[in-house]
């Protein structure tokens, strides 16, 4: 972060600090996003000003140690946020829901599970006891809340959570980035559950979407792509499979390093390269 930066963080806005943050990330160097974050949060934590947007940025430290697969710094900065938002606001409020969804998905990724799932119900509770069932908050965390389910083996409840969640985003203006990550998401519970048909079909409308986007791919788009390489795996279309986990490979490192979900492509990438090597059966 240069001086200008670090001596003018406590008097930015959302706007200032968002365009900030996309500008750093635009550059795909994690250590200098890291840097951006870390040095807007001690300015802010010496300054003892604007907690808002420190809340925001304690925030966006969470999701971005997440996402590189750095759990127990995620939880720290989503408690040091929660705290925060207790103080400001109180607990039966949008903010606080949305920190606890936060938690609870670094919990899942932990591969703990049942934490997961009592924080996403708690999370979900809170915009139920608010009237808030209409938004996108309440959608993302029908979301997530599926995500863990699936992992315990809860599918019915999984598909449930998510066909709730996906025509509320769908009616939502300007959402199309988070009806792909959804329809994928449903993609891979549906190839859970044996519904390959529709799985597939999940995921082909979800890849059409991402791709007709105007903003660049993500790490989410990845993910779709993993599960069609596993869809053409299992078709015994190789060939395609490769170059489905070569593409997910390449923009989850762009976007995260190699972080476990980058493991785990290059993994299946290698599985299918071995189909291909082996030939034909004859």
């Amino acid at each position: 972060m240069s001086e200008k930066q670090a001596i003018g963080i406590s008097e930015w806005n959302t706007k200032e600090f968002y365009h900030q943050l996309g500008t750093q990330y635009r550059t795909h160097d994690m250590q200098r996003i890291e840097q951006f974050l870390a040095g807007c949060a001690r300015q802010l934590e010496e300054k003892q000003k604007n907690p808002i947007l420190c809340c925001m940025v304690y925030n966006e430290m969470g999701s971005f140690y997440r996402g590189t697969s750095r759990y127990q710094d995620s939880l720290l900065a989503f408690r040091k946020s929660q705290k925060l938002i207790l103080e400001l606001k109180g607990k039966d409020t949008v903010e606080y829901a949305a920190s606890i969804n936060n938690m609870a998905g670094t919990y899942r990724l932990m591969g703990e599970h049942k934490q997961a799932v009592s924080l996403f119900q708690e999370a979900l509770n809170i915009h139920e006891r608010m009237g808030d069932c209409q938004s996108y908050a309440y959608a993302s965390v029908h979301n997530n809340l599926a995500l863990a389910c699936q992992e315990l083996g809860q599918l019915s409840r999984a598909a449930s959570h998510l066909e709730t969640a996906l025509p509320l985003i769908e009616n939502m203006p300007g959402h199309g980035h988070e009806v792909a990550v959804t329809e994928t998401n449903l993609g891979i519970l549906y190839h859970r559950m044996g519904e390959t048909t529709k799985g597939h079909q999940c995921i082909a409308r979800a890849l059409k979407i991402f791709e007709e986007l105007d903003d660049e791919k993500n790490v989410h788009y990845a993910a779709a792509l993993n599960m069609l390489g596993t869809f053409c795996y299992e078709s015994g279309e190789y060939g395609q499979a490769a170059a489905a986990y070569k593409k997910a490979a390449e923009y989850t490192e762009r976007f995260f390093g190699r972080n476990a979900e980058y493991e785990i492509a290059c993994r299946n990438l290698s599985r299918a390269s071995e189909k291909l090597e082996e030939g034909p059966v004859i």
